[in-house]
Formats: C-alpha cells, structure tokens, sequence
C-alpha cells in the first residue's frame, strides 16, 4: 500500500524518487525511438522518461524503490548510466508546475 506524504502541493504519493540519465544504442532512428518510449511509459514503475534520439541520451524518473538497470533491460535496451540520484518528489512536482 502506497504511503501519502503531505507537501506543499497537497498529498503525494512519494517522498524519493530516483533520477537516472544514461546513454543508450540500439534504437535507429526517431519513430523507433519514439516507440520505445511509449512502451516504457506504460511501466508503472516510470514516471517520466525521455529518449533523445539525436544525442542517444536518456533520462527517466522512476519509483526510489525500483531497479534502473532491470527496467532498461527488461526493454531490451542497451544501456550505460551516467548519473544516479534520488530527489525529492516535490521536486518533479515543482519543475512540472506552470502555474505558481
């Protein structure tokens, strides 16, 4: 059972989440790119992500309690991580809000 914590925002559903970027090879071109991004964001586990099809970059949000490496291979994604870390949630919430 997911736990509330109150914020500035009202109540949300995570206190930590963890923020990886990493590099990826493998997809071809943008269409399959983009594809494979729909598909990861179907994942309950990811709450954002986004695949940069020009710089093979990629950046995703996930649960602070999930795997990063499982989920990338879970898509068959070749994958390096460049940078890990855990972050506040109100801190996506913020970065996503246009109207404060």
């Amino acid at each position: 059972m997911i736990g509330w914590y109150d914020s500035k925002f009202g109540k949300i559903p995570f206190k930590d989440v963890l923020f990886v970027e990493f590099s990826f090879e493998g997809l071809n071109n943008s269409l399959e790119t983009a594809f494979m991004q729909y598909k990861m964001l179907l994942n309950d586990e990811i709450l954002q992500i986004h695949l940069e099809p020009s710089t093979q970059k990629g950046r995703m949000i996930i649960a602070s309690t999930s795997n990063p490496e499982m989920l990338l291979r879970k898509f068959g994604v070749k994958y390096s991580i460049e940078e890990r870390k855990t972050i506040p949630y109100e801190q996506v919430i913020a970065a996503n809000n246009q109207f404060e």
